[in-house]
């Protein structure tokens, strides 16, 4: 009888297997040292996280004078004798033992209990608190420093693996995929019985070359063993502060969500994040899976929360205030659908000014294919786009004129993302661009009509919004009593809503939003006069002002801005290089005034009054 030990040896089945499983050991090596690695510049963040919070909270200790200690409590301490003592902070007071504490005159025991006692009440209630991401002022102290280089390392390690991640468990899915197969037909039962036919060893060599492809690939692409690990990389003071200057939204939002690992989950300001949703409702949000992979950014708390509700109840309206990132919860609820389907078909609409910027947060931040159904060419687009899903682009204008719900349904496909972009737009229910989004409605999986305008106030135009998403909870609201204040309480399924002000300890001090404006024919034909002229000023105004008749991309753009930022309430300071810009603004708008070097010094104090 033949010993099972060792028959791969000298057996063409068994060799087939034997490098099979070689190279698929060798990919999971590979993607547990990727695992690993991450894991390390997770901890490494989170220690560094914790290093500095406790740095922050020792500081707040220092600065606390112990007065602020006195309370119907403390009564009969002798705060003014401690002071003379040289306790003069509630980190000196928790720093000095009893013993220490004794020896200064006119404290006794009971002051030095009751004292000690509110000290580290005090120091109780400061564990609580929640601690902002560190502004650009911290690079130049060493706890501050430290983390904003672990922050750096980290946004390094995922700029870094995330491509890796991704191949790696595709490919050590498919490499155990394959092995099975190969197992069948080369088992060594099969081999005894001669049932392992030429024709199965073909396939079982083709499936194993496959695997040795695999490896070899992620050899030449540097995956198969972290040669340059991000969690040991040494960065250079001013290198740090140039990355930061320049990308500090993203350390915000990294550094944000490692503070927040530090603190009880009880004691953040989770409401806020939740915008007032009722328990039930936010329960099924936030148990609700996220899958990121693919996402070129860190998402904020709140933003991880809003992509959640967009994926959870399916049919939503999201009115986040301006600032604070609609496109990017979108773009992280399409790439969780792409990560856990085959084929993926989203589509935005959108103001025609808003197209570049679509297109250039997808591109940018996303692995998500793309297509432009807009223009000369939107036809061949609009079928690529069925053929092999991704995100296509469109305007409300061109959407109206596309027929694509009759396209769908003529191939039996369905949206399984329909974002809506300015969504106010299409609050009139007879308008064309309202029919042909309520009709791409009836043909989504889910929707998500944004909009920074506070719609609450405008009871018919909220409820005509919510008619789209959600039509039984539109007809709902249309029986509320008028003028209701829980409004958005009722609307609370499908609609979420949080302002700047609610979720500012995950905001940078300073939010800078570039968008970027195609020129129109007619701000075409004014820059290239310019050009012919050689008139340089000109050539540059061009771009803002156009032909001066208040018709130029940027102009229109800007109007659209200050349309939302009236319904807010808000007040906006616009500045330019060029006056004449704002001169045509000023006809336009009415300002409080156009200040420039000819106004005197009264008269501009006056407008900034």
């Amino acid at each position: 009888m033949v010993a099972t030990a060792g028959w791969h040896r000298f057996s063409s089945a068994g060799r087939v297997l034997s490098r099979a499983r070689k190279s698929n050991r060798s990919l999971k090596k590979a993607n547990k040292r990727l695992r690993n690695e991450q894991q390390v510049l997770h901890r490494q963040l989170r220690e560094s996280a914790r290093s500095y919070r406790q740095s922050k909270l020792d500081q707040k200790l220092r600065e606390t004078p112990i007065s602020s200690l006195k309370s119907p409590d403390t009564r009969g301490v002798r705060w003014g004798n401690l002071e003379r003592g040289g306790i003069r902070s509630v980190a000196d007071l928790i720093n000095r033992n009893e013993r220490q504490l004794d020896h200064i005159q006119g404290v006794g025991s009971h002051s030095i209990y009751l004292a000690k006692h509110a000290a580290r009440l005090f120091q109780d209630e400061l564990e609580l608190m929640q601690v902002s991401a560190p502004s650009l002022d911290e690079l130049d102290n060493p706890s501050g420093a430290d983390f904003f280089r672990h922050a750096y390392r980290s946004l390094q390690g995922k700029e870094q693996l995330n491509s890796a991640e991704v191949f790696l468990d595709h490919a050590v899915s498919r490499s155990g995929d394959a092995l099975k197969e190969i197992r069948r037909s080369t088992s060594f039962g099969n081999w005894l019985l001669r049932r392992s036919t030429t024709e199965r060893l073909e396939i079982a060599e083709a499936r194993c070359e496959g695997l040795e492809y695999l490896f070899e690939e992620a050899r030449n692409m540097g995956y198969h063993k972290i040669e340059r690990r991000p969690s040991r990389i040494k960065v250079q003071q001013d290198v740090l502060r140039d990355d930061v200057d320049l990308k500090y939204a993203q350390y915000a939002a990294i550094m944000t969500n490692a503070l927040d690992g530090e603190v009880s989950s009880s004691s953040l300001p989770r409401l806020a994040v939740q915008g007032g949703l009722p328990e039930e409702i936010v329960s099924r949000i936030e148990a609700h899976p996220l899958e990121t992979q693919g996402l070129g950014l860190t998402l904020r708390t709140y933003q991880a929360f809003g992509a959640r509700f967009i994926l959870e109840q399916k049919r939503t309206l999201l009115g986040d205030e301006m600032g604070l990132g609609k496109t990017i919860q979108v773009l992280a609820a399409m790439t969780h659908i792409e990560n856990t389907k085959s084929k993926s078909i989203f589509i935005v609409a959108c103001p025609a000014s808003l197209i570049p910027n679509w297109s250039r947060e997808i591109r940018d931040h996303t692995n998500l294919r793309q297509h432009l159904l807009h223009g000369m060419d939107r036809q061949e687009s609009v079928k690529q786009w069925l053929e092999t899903g991704g995100v296509g682009i469109t305007s409300y204008a061109t959407l109206f004129r596309l027929n694509l719900d009759r396209q769908l349904d003529t191939r039996q496909l369905q949206i399984d993302l329909l974002a809506v972009d300015e969504a106010h737009y299409v609050k009139n229910r007879t308008s064309q661009r309202s029919k042909a989004v309520s009709g791409l409605a009836h043909v989504s999986q889910n929707i998500c009509l944004m909009t920074g305008t506070p719609l609450e106030n405008e009871v018919e135009d909220f409820i005509n919004l919510i008619d789209i998403v959600t039509p039984h909870l539109a007809d709902d609201l249309r029986m509320a009593p008028a003028g209701s204040p829980r409004l958005p309480q009722l609307a609370a399924p499908a609609y979420l809503r949080r302002n700047q002000e609610d979720v500012l300890t995950e905001l940078p001090e300073r939010i800078e939003v570039t968008e970027h404006i195609e020129l129109s024919t007619s701000d075409r034909s004014a820059y290239e006069s310019a050009v012919m002229e050689g008139n340089y000023m000109a050539m540059r105004q061009a771009t803002n002002v156009g032909r001066g008749d208040g018709t130029s991309a940027k102009f229109q753009r800007i109007m659209e801005l200050l349309e939302d930022y009236r319904a807010q309430g808000r007040k906006v300071l616009i500045f330019s290089f060029f006056l004449e810009t704002l001169f045509q603004l000023e006809n336009a708008i009415k300002p409080v005034g156009v200040v420039h070097g000819g106004i005197n010094t009264d008269e501009r104090m006056k407008m900034m009054d």
